[in-house]
């Protein structure tokens, strides 16, 4: 095609034009492609690399030895938690559940509480006791800040001793006032205070 044909050339409705919505499609697929997790070599460097291992990237560059997903330890997960989503009961009243033997005992006001929203108390129970030590130290941690937390927000609310000044409570009879721990204080605002957990 000379240059004088290309600048009378008209497409036709055969000709395939290359319209922006195919390049979003082309950039969309070409994304698509990389992977969520580069390996260390890539990462590394910066490049795009894709989920095989050794990658394309290294395998060009001679380097799958040095392929590698980088923190695989903390990728994996430790255990399976046997948790089911059929846990629910709706039949009759049962009793109280049996938390003999519970290796979380912190876990126990969870379990009851669970457990009277319908919960198998065997599941939960299971549960919790099959929670990796580290997950249990962060949960129980969690669990002690959240319940200092609503402590200190049901007292600024209602007249508890930590919500009365001081002058109105020398004149509660009957009242002694004792120090309450430095996480369970409020500040003047009537909001908690930041606490340290630990």
């Amino acid at each position: 095609m000379s240059l004088d044909e290309r600048a009378w050339w008209v497409p036709s409705e055969n000709d395939s034009l290359v319209s922006a919505q195919d390049l979003r499609k082309a950039r969309r697929m070409a994304s698509r492609s990389r992977a969520l997790a580069a390996c260390q070599a890539c990462s590394l460097l910066k490049r795009k690399c894709n989920d095989y291992r050794p990658c394309s990237r290294c395998l060009r560059q001679g380097e799958d030895d040095r392929c590698m997903e980088k923190n695989l330890l903390l990728q994996r997960m430790e255990s399976p938690l046997p948790f089911s989503i059929s846990t629910f009961t709706f039949d009759q009243q049962s009793p109280r559940p049996d938390l003999k033997g519970l290796r979380n005992h912190w876990a126990m006001p969870c379990i009851i509480r669970l457990w009277s929203y319908g919960y198998r108390a065997e599941e939960l129970k299971n549960f919790f006791d099959s929670m990796p030590d580290e997950l249990c130290a962060l949960t129980q941690r969690a669990l002690v800040a959240i319940g200092r937390l609503s402590h200190c927000l049901s007292s600024s609310r209602t007249t508890s001793p930590l919500a009365l000044p001081a002058a109105a409570a020398a004149r509660v009879p009957g009242f002694v006032r004792l120090a309450a721990p430095p996480a369970l204080h409020c500040d003047s605002r009537g909001g908690p205070r930041p606490f340290r957990c630990g």
